[in-house]
């Protein structure tokens, strides 16, 4: 999530900056009428109601562990245990000692509740370390659950800082369905597709050893793109070419060439207005914040296709490289 799209870029990194932050926004009427309205639903308990003095995080129980969310009121006592990464484990006091505690509160309508991932992987081990005999009522609710809450209250849309909140949940938490069409199962069910990709990532590979002693190349691939990065003798980068998928995707173009032009690229401005001068200002993609280019396809299909394609990607470095120019 990028500094310029969320105000808790880098100030909220772990669960309990989040619950700090959750804390501090249930001071805004609106935020935690929607939060009461969440817990009255998984609790089944209507009326419940709190004040934000009532709010506190990090209580010590004197042995028995420190739940990072606390509301207590002279009627109310509800813990809640936040966990934000699937594998964070319990400690010893989760839930045993916490429910200790809260069936001491006989005055008190008291709950327990575990704030996590909809696929923490310890959900069964709560409930199987909980007393059978316990008093205090136990509930998960799922960081989703509460983001959609907040989506449909419509609060986001009304205060920045409850959108950033619903947007860091949605970059951290958000479970989204991904499903396929029939013709799309067919697809990934042909053996030729992934034989084809394979071969594409061969050709890559290839060409990308025989270029001239003058470039090196570093290989960089992950869930968007396969491919290489080219650099000059000054061991500056000065071209990219590869697969990118989103671009193929939209644009039926398999086989790339192209510079970046954000901040976090290191291609200098030298080389991004060399890559505009040959391929032009349309070769700009938006979504990436890059300049790509299409390598011919006639190259790729020419029975020296790698001879063809080492040839124009160097050449390509060439024109784009300072040490050429």
């Amino acid at each position: 999530m990028a500094r310029e799209t969320n105000l808790y870029h880098n100030l909220v990194t772990n669960e309990d900056k989040l619950t700090e932050l959750l804390a501090n926004l249930l001071q805004f009427p609106a935020v935690k009428q929607t939060f009461t309205e969440l817990l009255v639903k998984k609790l089944n308990w209507p009326g419940l109601s709190f004040q934000h003095r009532n709010v506190n995080t990090q209580k010590n129980l004197a042995g028995l562990g420190r739940p990072d969310l606390v509301i207590e009121s002279d009627s109310t006592c509800i813990f809640i245990e936040c966990k934000i990464n699937d594998y964070r484990p319990l400690t010893p006091n989760q839930p045993v000692g916490y429910l200790q505690y809260l069936d001491t509160q006989a005055d008190k309508q008291c709950a327990l509740i575990f704030l996590v991932p909809f696929y923490y992987e310890h959900e069964a081990l709560i409930r199987t370390r909980a007393a059978a005999n316990s008093k205090t009522q136990l509930e998960i609710i799922y960081w989703n659950e509460l983001q959609e809450h907040l989506e449909r209250s419509e609060l986001a849309g009304q205060n920045v800082a409850v959108e950033h909140f619903v947007a860091l949940l949605q970059a951290w938490f958000e479970i989204k369905p991904i499903r396929f069409s029939e013709e799309e199962m067919e697809l990934l069910q042909n053996k030729a597709y992934p034989a084809q990709l394979l071969k594409l990532f061969e050709l890559i590979t290839e060409v990308s050893g025989k270029l001239p002693k003058s470039f090196d190349t570093e290989h960089y691939s992950d869930q968007y793109s396969f491919g290489y990065y080219v650099t000059d003798q000054k061991n500056e980068y000065v071209l990219w070419f590869g697969c990118d998928f989103k671009y193929w995707a939209e644009c039926g173009t398999f086989f790339l060439v192209g510079v970046g032009d954000d901040e976090d690229e290191d291609f200098s401005q030298v080389v991004i207005n060399r890559f505009k001068g040959k391929f032009g200002q349309n070769s700009w993609y938006e979504p990436w914040s890059w300049y790509l280019s299409s390598i011919p396809l006639a190259l790729i299909e020419d029975p020296q296709n790698v001879k063809q394609l080492i040839h124009f990607i160097a050449k390509t470095a060439e024109h784009c490289s300072d040490s050429h120019g």
